[in-house]
């Protein structure tokens, strides 16, 4: 009986304690409406994050969301790829390096032009031989040839035809948009392409 004397006070501050709590909750949710205060949620959408109050949060429809892809099986179209110059007997792999054997090899590095990325790039350092003919030269090769500015130009050959002056290919660089402006005659390549060291 002692013992329940000397807790009840305590008991009592207790109970004054969480009914006033309770009830300064409760009042605080029906007459709080400062906005500041209200709880929120936050929306994140192709426009960016956007916070709004939990009453006046936008339909789930607005929200930015993964969608699942769908998984395409089809094959990769065909692309112009390089003549095949090193036959896989003309590699050999030992212990102290790798020798390819190709006929009166040329060595280049290229320029920082940027119109072959990604394929070269500036300072790739690439390997060339000189053609014998125009049967030498493929759609798909990459040629370095005199260009009408005076300057050398290296880039891939699109395509291939004759007119009334005789045989002529047409180039482009893999990452300009448009095709070079001219006609380049076998006289004017100075080399083929036919291997890239990164």
């Amino acid at each position: 009986m002692n013992l329940i004397k000397k807790a009840l006070p305590i008991l009592l501050v207790l109970t004054v304690f969480v009914a006033g709590f309770t009830a300064g909750g409760l009042f605080g949710l029906f007459i709080n409406k400062d906005p500041l205060l209200e709880p929120q949620s936050h929306t994140i959408t192709h426009k960016g994050i956007k916070f709004h109050s939990l009453k006046t949060a936008p339909p789930s429809e607005d929200v930015l969301h993964s969608e699942k892809a769908e998984v395409s099986f089809e094959k990769p179209k065909e692309r112009i790829s390089p003549y095949n110059w090193i036959n896989e007997d003309n590699i050999e792999l030992r212990q102290d390096g790798v020798f390819i054997h190709i006929d009166n090899p040329k060595w280049a590095v290229i320029a920082d032009t940027n119109s072959m990325d990604p394929v070269i790039d500036e300072n790739t350092h690439v390997i060339q031989i000189v053609p014998k003919s125009v049967s030498d030269i493929h759609v798909g090769d990459i040629i370095s040839y005199a260009s009408e500015y005076g300057f050398t130009i290296i880039h891939r050959v699109i395509s291939t035809g004759r007119d009334e002056q005789g045989w002529y290919a047409v180039a482009k660089g893999d990452n300009n948009d448009h095709i070079d402006p001219w006609k380049i005659r076998f006289k004017d390549i100075k080399k083929v392409l036919v291997a890239i060291i990164y």
